[in-house]
């Protein structure tokens, strides 16, 4: 042990030739300027070239691009805000908000190396009372182990080539969903020589009750379908008593009745990986009256919102705060749907799940690169395993 971490203080182990260095001796601790966002453009122009960073964590708290920059190779944080804590650095010349905090030193330490580290420990010392923050006064107090700089950059060249490799696969997944995007709309919907149905020409609804416990509790993703509650709320969030739950049996779909996130009337999902399983009352089961719908066709046209505009005419909030829609078993048999002939149907399907099959892979993809990035990091960021300069 002695070998590898060495003792500072009382109650401090860092690793042999690191140092326990306080933010506030480290760096000079200065915070971004109010930006009116009506005068930052979306996109990079000679006229507005300069990367303009706020609070938000999608796009890496890229907001868009402006004409002038006030700091250059630094750290920022949010200061305030659901994202409180959350630590970046950035490369380059950059505008910032008032919502980040920003580190500077003339000496090489804002790097990548040093804002993981510091982004590894910061959320212990933001504040929720209220609205979360982490301002400048507590960031100057945190304490981190710090690597000599010769191995920060190397442990920023790791990760940086890291970075790299994720961000070319990121790529390449929008890229195949953009362009899955496009087949659906040229291969899903009117097309010439389809047929209008009413929706109960085609599918009947599933009352059926729980009355055998299935314990299966199911809810909507809308990106992997209906699965288990537990993949996406960790734990099972159905009531004690799911007597009066419906019972889904593989095949079936079931329509969630309520909006969320970029899903503003609701989600319809067949069920695929799971033999049976329960939904909440709220949701509407129903299953194909015939062969004459395909399946993963039918699974296509729900994915991609072919129901929303009519959804949308009949579709009212409820009474109750969480977001229930009033659409009724009545209203939803009562749209309309346009198919062409089976055999269509099945071609053009099969055209689409080759992409969605590759699309599956860039994603796994994504998040293995992801996953043995945060593998990586906890060895390079503690000292586990060291690098040479």
């Amino acid at each position: 042990m002695t070998d590898i971490v060495q003792k500072v203080g009382k109650k401090f182990l860092v690793p042999k030739g690191w140092s326990l260095v306080s933010i506030g001796d480290l760096f000079k601790v200065t915070r971004g300027k109010v930006l009116p966002m009506g005068l930052v453009s979306p996109e990079f122009t000679h006229a507005d070239p300069y990367p303009v960073y706020s609070s938000q964590t999608k796009k890496k708290g890229l907001a868009g691009f402006y004409s002038e920059y006030l700091y250059e190779d630094a750290i920022t944080w949010t200061t305030d805000g659901a994202n409180a804590g959350d630590v970046n650095f950035r490369p380059g010349k950059f505008y910032c908000t008032n919502v980040c905090g920003v580190l500077l030193n003339t000496h090489g330490h804002a790097n990548a190396c040093v804002a993981s580290i510091l982004n590894s420990v910061t959320r212990g010392y933001v504040s929720y009372v209220g609205n979360p923050k982490l301002m400048n006064d507590v960031m100057a107090t945190i304490n981190i182990p710090l690597p000599p700089l010769t191995e920060q950059r190397k442990i920023a060249e790791i990760l940086r080539t890291w970075d790299e490799a994720i961000e070319t696969a990121e790529a390449e997944l929008k890229a195949k969903q953009e362009r899955k995007r496009w087949m659906v709309d040229r291969l899903v919907g009117s097309l010439p020589g389809a047929k209008i149905f009413k929706m109960s020409d085609l599918f009947e609804r599933v009352v059926r009750r729980n009355s055998n416990g299935c314990t299966m509790s199911l809810t909507i993703s809308a990106s992997a379908g209906l699965v288990d509650q537990r993949e996406v709320f960790s734990r099972k969030i159905a009531s004690t008593d799911t007597s009066k739950y419906f019972l889904v049996k593989k095949g079936e779909y079931a329509y969630n009745r309520s909006h969320s996130n970029g899903n503003p009337y609701g989600v319809i999902r067949r069920l695929s990986r799971y033999e049976e399983g329960i939904v909440s009352p709220i949701y509407l089961v129903f299953k194909a009256r015939s062969e004459g719908v395909e399946p993963l066709y039918a699974d296509m046209l729900f994915e991609s919102g072919g129901l929303n505009k009519q959804l949308r005419k009949i579709a009212q909030e409820g009474a109750r705060a969480h977001g229930l829609l009033n659409v009724t078993a009545e209203d939803f048999f009562s749209m309309k749907i346009s198919l062409p002939a089976l055999a269509m149907q099945r071609e053009n399907a099969e055209r689409l799940s080759v992409i969605g099959r590759e699309i599956e892979i860039n994603s796994e993809l994504v998040n293995s690169l992801r996953e043995q990035k945060r593998g990586l990091m906890q060895k390079l960021l503690t000292g586990e395993v060291r690098v040479a300069a």
